[in-house]
Parts: structure tokens; C-alpha cells; sequence
């Protein structure tokens, strides 16, 4: 999928940050995409898919894991469609990392400038990107257009890594080969140490109360169909401690999934959808005294819910015929695990926060 990867594989990466165009550093790239129907159903886990370990984005494909940025702090990473794009929140804004360049060129542009993002969702199409700006609880919906693929124009109103002098860290600053340290067998990728979180989203952080720090995740989705966004919060939070929404796109109503009180106290967040857009998928923790995290799905026509694999189980998404890629709370730390449909699990890499797309056409 990702031939120049495997030519870069062998030599020591350096990603720059872009200046009005692709970055002059190596990095990952694509040679093409298909849609559904173009390719089967993959047996294993699917490729490419991503994720974050140790505030990096790591892009993970047929030949091998990549670092994408390099400079700390990126969360909730997504990829585009066409899987030419990787969407990420970095400091509070969103961010997208081009890796189409058949060169292994990556050219950054920044989406928002307010610092107040959660993580990002791609339309359909791939050519806007959905974000919340505010907290789980409450923000503004935003919807904004995507830059294109192949380090084209940026987004209106966007700018890329070092033309504004309020940046922070620019993302892809540094050395992009993966970092030292102990490693898991052919990642090069650091593990946490037992019971360490490892990721700003992952499941072992808890507050003092016991609610996980997933309870402020501040991701929404957008629906395949191109109909709805799901986030946690909306106008469902005057009445709720804590809810969930589906926004119809159409119409401007929201309607709630789940909401939470002090009668029954929990929260749902980082949601994701079905292929059909009739299911959600979210972390879940409900209890008076906390129990456990939970992948847990929701039947948007019946109301009926269900667990996705095992507790601590975290961030679900579906990558079809009742598989999922999860954030697992091991005994190593947070850990990308895929989960076949079988009852068994493969812990694939150190990192939380997985994404996956079918590769729907653009």
C-alpha cells in the first residue's frame, strides 16, 4: 500500500515542518487507494491503520510502523478516506499530515488556531473535517474544508507549521526515526511501564474519584452516510451531567444517545461508527462508585446496548465483519489491540487511540 515506506524503512527519517507546500523531510507516503469492492475483506488485522505512543502519531502499513510527528502532545489521529491524510489534535488545534508524496515527502497544515480543538473527524468525501471547540461537556460543532491531498492549498483560514509566530512546537520538528528505549518486537516503539497510561487518552489514567480521563475525551465522528456527527456533550449537558449526541446534519437537531445523572453517573465518549451508521461504538464507564471502562456499542434503532470485548477495553473501532481495533489496558500499558470476533485478541503495538478507514473513495 505504501511502497516508498519500505525504501525509507532502511534509512534514518527527517521530517520538517511545511512551508507553503510539502515539508523537505522524509517521511511516510502512499502509493494509492481502493474502495469498497476493490479490494476483499482483510483477513488479520487491517492496514494501514494509526494511532498514537508517546504523544507521537505512528502510522502503521504492510511494511512497517512510521513516526509521522516528532514533537510531543498529538492526540485522537484519523485517517482520511482515501488514506492520503492523517487529521490529529496537537495543543488544542487540529492538524493534518500529508503523506501522499510518492517521495515520502509529509507536508503539514494546521485546520483551527483557537487552541481549544478536540479531536478531529473526516467527512466521507474527505474534503472537510469536523471538530469541537470547547470540552466534552460543552463546545461549538465546527465544520471546516479539508486541505486536499498532494500538499495542495491549505484550508481557508488554516496555515502550516511556522508561518504564525504564536505556534507551538510546530508538529514534525526533529528526528522522525521511532525513538529509543526498550522496544516491542519489530515497532521499534517504547513500552510503558506496568500500569503507566503512556498516552494522554489512555485507559489506566484515573482521577481521584476513579472516572478514567476518557470521561473528557473531546472526539466526535462523522457518520459514512455523511448524515451525522456524534459527540459527547450538546444541548443534552443542561439536563445531563453527561450525555451523548447525534447531530443531524440536515436539519441542525440533536438528538441524545445516552445521558448520565446523578442517579446513574457514567459518561460515553470518543465514539465511532458502524459501516451502516445504525451503530455507535464509545468508551464507556458508569457507576456510582466507578466501574470498570468499556467498549461498549449502541443500536441507534432499538436503544440496545452491548460490550465489545473485555473490561478496560477502550476507544473501539470497527473495521467490519465484527472486528475492532481497541486501546487495551495491559500489564505493559496502553496497547493497540486487535480483536477478531473470535474472543481473541493481538496486541499489535504500545499506543492507544487507533484509527482505521475502508478506504472509501474521495
Amino acid at each position: 500500500m505504501y511502497p516508498q515506506l519500505a525504501r525509507l524503512a532502511a534509512i534514518a527519517l527527517t521530517v520538517l515542518a511545511a512551508v507553503a507546500g510539502p515539508a523537505s523531510g522524509a517521511g511516510a507516503g502512499r502509493a494509492g487507494a481502493s474502495g469498497p469492492g476493490s479490494e476483499p475483506v482483510e483477513a488479520g488485522p487491517p492496514r494501514p491503520f494509526v494511532f498514537v505512543q508517546g504523544g507521537d502519531v505512528f502510522l502503521t502499513d504492510r511494511t512497517g510502523t512510521f513516526r509521522i510527528t516528532t514533537s510531543g502532545g498529538a492526540s485522537w489521529p484519523r485517517i482520511s478516506p482515501d488514506r492520503t491524510r492523517i487529521a490529529y489534535a496537537q495543543a488544542g488545534d487540529v492538524w493534518v499530515a500529508d503523506v501522499s508524496d510518492s517521495g515520502g515527502h509529509i507536508a503539514f497544515t494546521r485546520i483551527s488556531h483557537d487552541g481549544r480543538a478536540g479531536g478531529p473527524s473526516w467527512s466521507p468525501r474527505g474534503d472537510r473535517l469536523a471538530y469541537r471547540s470547547g470540552t466534552a461537556h460543552h463546545g461549538t460543532t465546527v465544520l471546516a474544508k479539508a486541505p486536499p491531498p498532494g500538499g495542495g492549498t491549505p484550508a481557508a483560514g488554516a496555515s502550516t507549521p511556522g508561518t504564525d509566530p504564536t505556534d507551538r512546537a510546530a508538529p514534525g520538528t526533529g528526528q522522525a526515526a521511532p525513538g529509543a528505549g526498550r522496544s516491542a518486537p519489530g515497532t521499534g516503539l517504547a513500552w510503558p511501564g506496568p500500569g503507566q497510561a503512556g498516552e494522554s487518552g489512555g485507559t489506566a489514567a484515573a482521577d481521584a474519584t476513579g472516572w478514567s480521563v476518557l470521561r473528557e475525551a473531546n472526539t466526535v465522528a462523522w457518520s459514512p452516510d455523511g448524515r451525522s456527527l456524534a459527540y459527547p456533550g450538546g444541548s443534552c449537558s443542561a439536563t445531563y451531567d453527561d450525555c451523548l449526541t447525534v447531530l443531524d446534519l440536515g436539519t441542525g437537531a440533536e438528538s441524545t444517545v445516552a445521558g448520565f445523572d446523578s442517579r446513574r453517573p457514567g459518561f460515553a465518549t470518543t465514539p465511532s461508527w458502524s459501516a451502516d451508521s445504525r451503530r455507535l461504538y464509545v468508551t464507556r464507564q458508569v457507576g456510582a462508585t466507578p466501574g470498570p471502562v468499556t467498549a461498549t456499542a449502541y443500536d441507534l434503532a432499538g436503544r440496545g446496548t452491548w460490550q465489545v470485548g473485555a473490561d478496560g477495553d477502550s476507544t473501539p473501532v470497527p473495521v467490519g465483519n465484527g472486528r475492532f481495533l481497541v486501546t487495551a489496558r495491559t500489564a505493559a500499558g496502553d496497547t493497540v489491540t486487535y480483536l477478531p470476533g473470535d474472543g481473541s485478541r493481538q496486541a499489535l503495538s504500545p499506543g492507544a487511540q487507533p484509527d482505521w478507514n475502508p478506504g472509501r473513495p474521495g
